[in-house]
């Protein structure tokens, strides 16, 4: 029996975010009758699917609904998430349940600037994949996903340059699906974050999404279609220019915007200032400098202030090149979310009063949200 195979991951995807009826994955779907009957059959057959009978709501009596719902515990993928931290792995099925995962901080060797050579990475991916599926009897994994930061070529899984790793233009992807035989898939982090806000804010059809973090990430969506290069990389404000002659950057140039605004360079200039910060986690840290700013610390007043001038620049050229007026915030620095936006907005406005008025500033506060655009990215990165 042929059937649409468009029609039949549409299905899918609309069936892991919720169980329906054939009457609603019709008008979701815009599937005629006997096209959706054909694609549920197959599904069912394939035990893709199951049909389950669902009692009246309502608790009148009558006939219980038959609504379709995903099979757990098959097709299973894995998903990294790839950051100057560590590394995180997730095993997941086609529901987007997370069976195991395994989480480590980087032990390699590095160079004076921090960074370690690909193959390295490629190695550890290996012993990692091996791990999760002898630990869990896997014979087969339907995909392979990376997330990870720098510039990235999705379409090509090509990493350029990243904070990472020693090698420029690098084919991580053809190397690493050549080793595993199984397909591989590159993500750039901000896209994963914004993807997932255009799943969790479908009223919002345009807005500029800042991940600030261990980089600047960038995801611009326009009519809820993630804005990118040719090649399928994010935009890359993280290497605009704040100031010329400034600080080394990992790409080669001096005075990117990403030198002010880590929480690596915050953290570094608040201490070289001499303020101590408290030797725990980076979300401790924020809510240490977090008081700073609320006793009105003058020294750590300026840092972030600086910090909020190299924010407002990002978001003048962006806001005047797209004609976005919804900017949001998210990432671990986002935690100062009320210092950054009240100094930001003061900044825009002594640059033009009126537009000023028009930029709407909102914090997602979920961190996590990558990590959820990633899972899902991963099962639509397949056919069924």
């Amino acid at each position: 029996m042929n059937v649409d195979k468009n029609g039949k991951n549409k299905v899918i995807t609309l069936l892991r975010y919720q169980d329906l009826s054939r009457v609603e994955l019709a008008k979701k779907t815009g599937l005629v009758k006997s096209a959706l009957t054909k694609i549920t059959q197959q599904l069912i057959q394939e035990n893709l699917i199951q049909e389950f009978e669902q009692a009246d709501s309502n608790g009148k009596h009558g006939r219980p609904t038959t609504r379709l719902k995903l099979t757990k515990g098959i097709n299973f993928s894995i998903c990294f998430y790839i950051s100057i931290e560590g590394l995180q792995a997730l095993l997941i099925d086609q529901t987007n349940q997370i069976y195991d995962q395994i989480q480590e901080h980087w032990t390699f060797p590095m160079d004076s600037s921090g960074l370690f050579d690909a193959d390295t990475l490629i190695l550890k991916i290996l012993d990692v994949v091996t791990q999760l599926r002898h630990k869990n009897g896997l014979h087969e994994i339907k995909v392979i996903t990376i997330a990870t930061q720098g510039k990235i070529s999705q379409k090509t899984g090509i990493i350029h340059h990243s904070q990472l790793l020693k090698n420029e233009n690098y084919p991580f992807a053809s190397i690493l699906s050549e080793r595993t035989t199984t397909p591989v898939h590159l993500f750039n982090i901000a896209f994963c974050s914004t993807f997932q806000l255009i799943q969790k804010l479908p009223k919002t059809a345009n807005f500029i999404g800042l991940y600030l973090g261990y980089g600047l990430g960038t995801g611009i969506a326009i009519n809820k279609q993630i804005v990118l290069g040719p090649d399928g990389s994010a935009p890359e404000v993280s290497h605009l220019t704040y100031e010329y002659g400034g600080r080394p950057c990992h790409c080669g140039a001096l005075g990117c915007t990403e030198t002010y605004v880590t929480y690596q360079a915050i953290f570094h200039d608040l201490q070289l200032a001499g303020i101590t910060l408290p030797d725990e986690s980076i979300d401790e840290k924020f809510k240490y400098i977090a008081t700073l700013l609320e006793q009105k610390n003058h020294i750590c007043t300026l840092i972030m202030l600086r910090v909020a001038k190299v924010i407002t620049h990002v978001l003048i050229q962006m806001t005047n090149f797209f004609d976005i007026q919804t900017v949001i915030l998210n990432g671990e620095t986002s935690i100062l979310f009320d210092f950054l936006k009240e100094k930001i907005l003061e900044q825009l406005i002594q640059y033009n009063p009126k537009k000023s008025n028009s930029i709407k500033i909102i914090h997602e506060k979920d961190n996590n949200i990558a990590f959820q655009g990633l899972i899902e990215l991963t099962n639509r990165a397949y056919q069924v």
